[in-house]
């Protein structure tokens, strides 16, 4: 049977394995980890194991060690992102708005450069909806189309890496991909599966989803003990996208394939540390500081930024890869402060 479909898909000119890259040009994977605070990663601080693999690629990378967003919420902040444009330049500011179609965008650069560009998001503000699939060849939103759809979190990491690998399965060897990955696991209603679901605690209740809004938590704010359990349930979200990343990257690494890194996140959360609950309702570092490491092939290792960036500069570092400058960029080129050289001083928000 097996020697059958050995022989049906060659026949078929079905082809499930990843081909070589090209040595010259890496692949570079960009990720974003919706609601993914800086401080509760292993490498920025954190006192329990969430981050193994990202704490290795900070390891083997640079870390940066105050990377601000420049938003409390989804949408701004990634078009940000993927434009290096700050709000007030995109003007993507609610959700009754998109993206102008002159904006330039970094897939647009990685395409021009000769990358193949891919996206698989798991949120309906990454979607093709507010313009967020243009520059990709293959772009995958899971079919999110409405609010009720998106806070039921129902696209999960798996979801996101298996398009995706689908994707790259499909290119023919020699040819470089970007990569764009959004995951929601993170993001309440902080549900990883077993086992990861009682790594840092007990199992979830369907009880403990009223503790997680926030008007609930306003009107009657959690106890301690409450508080306890979110925190661990939101750790192990951490865990579990952690450990589909590494997996990603090891299937990636066993093809041959040489790997650039990129993981941030779009704002962070809060557990009522002054007074509030979740995001998008105030500016606090909970809120806006946000990891950034880089790290792959023929980068800096071992390198941590202390000086403040945004996820306005993400952009421009990468397209540098690449020689395609981003015109109209509100961001700088991190890959000199990547080096040792001091990051130019501007404003951003107070913790």
């Amino acid at each position: 049977m097996v020697a059958f479909l050995v022989a049906l898909l060659a026949c078929t000119g079905m082809n499930t394995a990843i081909e070589k890259g090209d040595n010259a040009r890496p692949d570079v994977i960009l990720v974003s980890i919706d609601t993914l605070r800086a401080d509760h990663l292993s490498s920025y601080g954190h006192d329990r194991p969430t981050s193994p693999f990202l704490d290795g690629l900070a390891g083997t990378g640079t870390r940066f060690d105050h990377t601000r967003s420049n938003s409390p919420w989804t949408l701004p902040a990634h078009l940000t992102m993927l434009t290096g444009q700050l709000p007030m330049t995109h003007q993507v500011t609610d959700d009754h708005l998109a993206l102008d179609p002159s904006v330039p965008i970094l897939p647009e650069a990685m395409q021009k450069a000769g990358y193949a560009t891919g996206a698989s998001v798991a949120t309906l503000y990454v979607s093709r909806k507010f313009g967020f699939d243009r520059g990709f060849d293959f772009f995958d939103d899971h079919g999110i189309q409405t609010e009720k759809q998106n806070l039921k979190g129902e696209v999960v990491a798996p979801d996101v890496i298996a398009a995706a690998v689908e994707w790259i399965e499909g290119l023919p060897e020699g040819k470089p991909f970007f990569l764009f990955l959004h995951f929601y696991d993170v993001h309440y209603h902080y549900d990883p599966p077993p086992p990861f679901d009682t790594k840092f605690d007990r199992a979830p209740a369907k009880t403990d989803r009223k503790f997680r809004n926030y008007a609930a938590h306003k009107k009657k704010p959690l106890t301690e003990e409450q508080k306890a359990h979110q925190l661990a349930q939101y750790d192990e979200s951490i865990a579990y996208v952690d450990d589909q990343l590494r997996q990603l990257h090891a299937k990636l690494a066993d093809a041959g394939r040489k790997q650039r890194w990129v993981v941030t996140a779009d704002h962070g959360e809060e557990y009522s540390e002054r007074g509030s609950w979740g995001h998008a309702h105030t500016l606090y570092a909970e809120q806006l500081r946000v990891p950034l490491i880089v790290s792959g092939e023929g980068l800096p290792e071992g390198k941590v930024v202390k000086e403040a960036v945004g996820i306005q500069d993400i952009a421009s570092t990468i397209a540098s890869w690449v020689d395609q400058p981003m015109p109209e960029s509100d961001g700088i080129d991190l890959n000199p402060a990547m080096a040792g050289a001091p990051v130019p001083s501007r404003p951003f928000p107070a913790e």
